[in-house]
């Protein structure tokens, strides 16, 4: 249950918040001995899917009025337990640590006075749901003889996400959504050659890449409205975006 109190404002701001992540995998691996020049062939495939939901609940958003810290300076209210001067062997400063059973009395008493201040948007405008699947699959083969031999394939990823937002737009606010995919392929070749048995000689060349975490990835969108009625301009990320 965090519990926030500005000094500057006496502002005070309770709220919950919850995150929930889940992740499935499933994952193939199938190789073939052939024999000769064609030693092997080796194929596998993988799917993946990340789903978050993040629910933000504010429940009360205002000051202290009506209450017996009314009109009181930080000082005075009693919320302060104590002042840290110094940290890190005196090279930040920290600031005031607050009592928490006195802030928490101290909220419960505004809220008694003063009663919700918080609508329906305030409620939904920071709650996301996010979901991120991965569809993957290579195949290669090894091609050539003991001394000299290739090893060569490639592999396909298609990954797309799914995004649900709050978005505010006066009388038609809702749930939003974005969706994002897109695929790679990925080739690579690898050789070796052994001119004795007591050297080895490799060489490579392949490809890659390294989408965002999916942690880091975040969905939005934004909606104004410019002057002289000018009809609302909608604005939405376009980068792959989950939660």
């Amino acid at each position: 249950m965090p519990i926030r109190v500005s000094s500057s404002r006496r502002v005070t701001i309770h709220d919950r918040w919850k995150q929930t992540d889940n992740r499935f995998a499933f994952k193939l691996d199938a190789r073939y001995d052939v024999g000769g020049i064609l030693d092997y062939v080796q194929a596998g495939a993988k799917w993946l899917r990340s789903r978050r939901r993040y629910d933000y609940t504010l429940i009360f958003d205002g000051d202290l009025s009506g209450t017996p810290l009314d009109g009181l300076n930080m000082a005075e209210s009693g919320l302060i337990d104590k002042s840290v001067e110094s940290i890190l062997r005196g090279e930040y400063y920290y600031g005031a640590v607050f009592d928490r059973q006195a802030v928490e009395a101290a909220i419960r008493a505004a809220e008694a006075a003063q009663g919700t201040t918080v609508d329906t948007n305030d409620l939904l405008a920071d709650d996301k749901r996010g979901r991120e699947t991965v569809w993957a699959g290579y195949m290669l083969g090894k091609f050539g003889s003991e001394r000299f031999s290739v090893i060569a394939g490639a592999r396909v990823e298609h990954l797309s996400t799914h995004n649900e937002f709050w978005s505010e737009e006066g009388d038609d606010s809702g749930f939003g959504t974005t969706d994002r995919s897109y695929t790679q392929v990925l080739p690579s070749v690898t050789a070796t050659f052994r001119p004795s048995d007591r050297m080895v000689v490799r060489g490579a060349l392949w490809t890659g890449y390294s989408p965002p975490e999916y942690g880091y990835l975040s969905a939005g969108q934004s909606i104004t409205e410019r002057d002289r009625g000018d009809q609302p301009r909608q604005s939405r990320p376009q980068a792959c975006e989950i939660l």
